[in-house]
């Protein structure tokens, strides 16, 4: 019988300091390679389809992968001009990527609201996604508190955006919010697709506590240090088990302000 695979690492975005996205091949290699450096057995590429370059890398290296489209956030039409083209995106990201065998996973949306038109939306996704490609499962990633919203129950697993000890409450949240999930949703697969602490080299505290406030507040390295430390273990503790996904831990500690 096989056995199961942890799933973790992180979100991964494209751009680079004074380049923006216009990255090379060199630039994709580093950065799959420092999630080999951390021990990723998976990467979420967020949240649109990257270049081919990282697929093949990913490929090669066998880091399994999340892809998705730019469906996000909370302002979009649920109109036919809007819906076709994000059904067209999905159709060129599963027609050009197919045969990655790094793929796991099809995207829908990241962080949408509970609403008539993100509903709409998403439903017209879902089935186009298993009628291109139906040996992969769909996924998304519903927001922090979303627990409840009938969107993020439409594909066949789901991950969360949790952000506990950064934007509110405490990283030994993690565990029971997860057994609470699961109580409601018992089969539904669940994963944390997100979750993080912002971090600048250039700010430093022994033994800092959560922030007072994540986008006003000195984001000291230490407390992301232990932030991840954290919140893995507190995941770890939950009674199901739940694959962790942080939001571009490297990342921000490249590119946050002094």
């Amino acid at each position: 019988m096989a056995s199961p695979l942890d799933l973790h690492g992180a979100n991964l975005h494209q751009d680079r300091l004074d380049k923006g996205w216009a990255i090379s091949v060199a630039d994709q290699a580093e950065d799959v390679g420092l999630l080999l450096d951390i021990g990723a057995t998976f990467v979420r590429l967020a949240h649109y389809q990257h270049p081919p370059a990282t697929y093949d890398l990913l490929d090669q290296c066998g880091i399994l992968a999340w892809s998705e489209i730019p469906f996000i956030g909370y302002t979009y039409s649920h109109g036919s001009v809007f819906v076709g083209n994000a059904i067209q995106q999905l159709q060129e990201m599963i027609r050009q990527n197919y045969n990655h065998p790094a793929i796991c996973f099809w995207g829908m949306f990241n962080e949408v609201d509970n609403s008539a038109d993100a509903l709409t939306v998403a439903q017209a996704l879902v089935p186009v996604a298993h009628a291109e490609d139906p040996t992969r499962p769909t996924t998304c990633a519903g927001t922090q508190g979303s627990d409840a919203f009938p969107v993020d129950g439409l594909s066949d697993l789901v991950g969360m955006n949790e952000y506990y000890g950064w934007y509110q409450g405490t990283t030994a949240q993690v565990g029971p919010w997860a057994d609470g999930y699961h109580s409601i949703y018992p089969t539904r697969p669940l994963g944390i697709s997100e979750y993080g602490a912002g971090a600048s080299i250039y700010q430093h505290l022994d033994n800092p506590g959560p922030p007072a406030n994540a986008s006003t507040s000195p984001h000291f390295e230490e407390y992301q240090s232990r932030f991840h430390e954290d919140n893995l273990a507190a995941a770890r503790r939950a009674t199901v088990p739940v694959g962790e996904d942080g939001l571009e831990p490297l990342r921000f500690r490249r590119r946050y302000p002094q």
